[in-house]
């Protein structure tokens, strides 16, 4: 069973009070617009030390977290933080100083004791929104945009293992931002919205899939960092495979301010790049 068997696994099995949107979005969307999305990061696989400060980690690990309520048009209001480590002081200092970063209140959390290894961080994020916009409202003529460069966290992260001193993208890599600057203005506008953490293919089929439409794109329409090209990969490969992007990926029958416009909502099932289809390139967790 890989991750999204396993979701939609749960999704059958598990309860939710009717008037309240449950697993299948960035967030759970309580009646009062109230958000809730929770991420955990396990060191090695979410994060390693032989890239990145403890400080670093803490303040990626909360972007990639309040990302979700962005995805939702909301506003993050607060978070809780949960904490295994075998190390005490420093590292907790550390990340902490990296979560706070963000500007984002600390009201309350955990910390335990674990096995000597890994460090494992958990967050959990409470936003709010007046209009949650969820995955499944894309309509049949609908424009599909993304909100800024992509391929840059891939690209960065061969860059620190291969020693290509491609800093733009190491940047991206290691010090992504959450697009709260444009979460609530595209979330008026939007009418399906996903936060561009798996990797562009990925999304792209999580939103033609909950929309039951078919999505058509222009694989040269789709904006990059120009670094990539010295990776040595293709770079049509890269932007669709790079997760923890953060940038927004939307629909709308308006122009989404600063958005970039990759491609169209059609009737039909898919993702197509003219007759070629694109499937799911991004990270699955249990593949």
């Amino acid at each position: 069973m890989n991750e999204k068997q396993w979701i939609e696994y749960l999704k059958k099995h598990v309860s939710c009070f009717e008037d309240v949107i449950g697993i299948g979005d960035d967030s759970a969307v309580l009646p009062d617009g109230t958000l809730i999305s929770t991420d955990t990061f396990v060191e090695e696989i979410h994060f390693s030390r032989k890239w990145a400060s403890w400080r670093l980690i803490g303040r990626k690990a909360c972007e990639a977290t309040i990302s979700d309520i962005a995805a939702m048009g909301g506003k993050p209001l607060w978070l809780l933080a949960n904490l295994s480590s075998s190390e005490s002081g420093g590292v907790a200092d550390e990340l902490l100083h990296g979560i706070l970063e963000c500007g984002i209140p600390l009201i309350g959390g955990d910390t335990t004791s674990s096995q000597k290894g890994a460090v494992t961080l958990t967050l959990t994020v409470l936003g709010k929104t007046e209009r949650p916009v969820l995955r499944s409202g894309a309509k049949t003529g609908d424009r599909i945009f993304v909100s800024g460069k992509l391929g840059g966290t891939q690209a960065g992260l061969l860059s620190l293992q291969k020693g290509l001193n491609l800093f733009e993208c190491e940047k991206r890599f290691l010090e992504p931002r959450a697009r709260l600057d444009i979460s609530e203005s595209w979330g008026a506008l939007a009418t399906s919205m996903i936060d561009v953490s798996d990797g562009l293919s990925t999304e792209l089929n999580h939103l033609s899939e909950a929309s039951k439409k078919r999505f058509r794109i222009d694989i040269s329409k789709l904006p990059c960092f120009s670094e990539i090209e010295k990776t040595g990969r293709e770079a049509a490969e890269l932007i669709l495979e790079s997760g923890e992007e953060f940038e927004l990926l939307a629909t709308s029958n308006f122009n989404l301010p600063g958005g970039f416009e990759i491609g169209v909502v059609e009737d039909g099932h898919g993702v197509y790049d003219g007759l070629n289809e694109i499937l799911p390139r991004g990270y699955d967790h249990w593949s």
